[in-house]
């Protein structure tokens, strides 16, 4: 997913015989002047695209793919992340991350405060084009109580997701919380210093076995980017407790 001319756009990429690669027909997902774009799989025909539009709304589209090749993608839902903070999504990096085909997590940054929040979605059943397909909001959890930046998520495993972002109170640093889910509610880990220096962009994947590789820009002279791997696990039981 890309944005051109101020407009989200998507196309499917297709990798052939392991070294060629071709795109389907761009997809004019949503016409909001998306930035800040953040893309979560959610199954082998869905995808959910997070973004800010031009009003300082986050919202997000979901996206199936179709066509008899499946190459083309059709726009199934387009809906705002937060219905109680619709409005004051600050202009930084955002995340959305699926723990499975039924719920996906959105953390971003809100203008109020710059607090980091994280809000839960959910479905009924995992499908692609009927009305009880559409995720609709949960719940809504405070990551960070104040001047956060380059927000960055990955899931874990379907109950465990990490976020990471940038301290802005505590000397710029690299920092991250562990966030689970029970499908019904949030708990929020205590904040972890990951980078004990300044950074700046963020970006994390999820590897196996429980472990998160976390990047990030580092701004001190030479300016570079750095990775190393994070073990994250493992996820407490389905109804989370307390967390350390």
């Amino acid at each position: 997913c890309f944005r051109q001319s101020a407009y989200l756009r998507c196309s499917v990429l297709t990798i052939a015989g392991g070294s060629s690669l071709s795109f389907g027909g761009a997809n004019s997902a949503d016409s909001a002047y998306a930035s800040y774009l953040s893309v979560a799989t959610v199954d082998n025909t869905t995808a959910v695209v997070a973004f800010r539009n031009n009003y300082a709304h986050g919202k997000y589209v979901r996206l199936v793919r179709s066509g008899a090749d499946g190459t083309s993608l059709v726009t199934r839902q387009s809906a705002y992340m937060s219905s109680s903070y619709s409005t004051s999504v600050w202009s930084t990096s955002m995340s959305v991350v699926a723990f499975d085909a039924l719920r996906v997590l959105f953390c971003y940054v809100s203008t109020s405060g710059y607090v980091g929040r994280c809000t839960l979605h959910s479905r009924a059943s995992a499908c692609s084009d009927s009305s009880g397909c559409s995720f609709s909001e949960v719940t809504t959890a405070s990551f960070h109580a104040s001047s956060t930046q380059f927000v960055s998520a990955a899931a874990v495993d379907t109950q465990l997701a990490l976020v990471c972002y940038r301290d802005n109170a505590n000397s710029y640093f690299g920092t991250c919380s562990r966030v689970w889910n029970n499908a019904a509610s949030l708990v929020v880990g205590s904040d972890v210093v990951a980078e004990p220096t300044t950074i700046g962009d963020t970006s994390m994947a999820a590897l196996s076995g429980g472990t998160v590789l976390f990047c990030y820009t580092v701004g001190s002279s030479p300016a570079h980017g750095s990775c190393y791997p994070w073990d994250v696990s493992p996820a407490p039981p389905s109804v989370p407790p307390s967390p350390p």
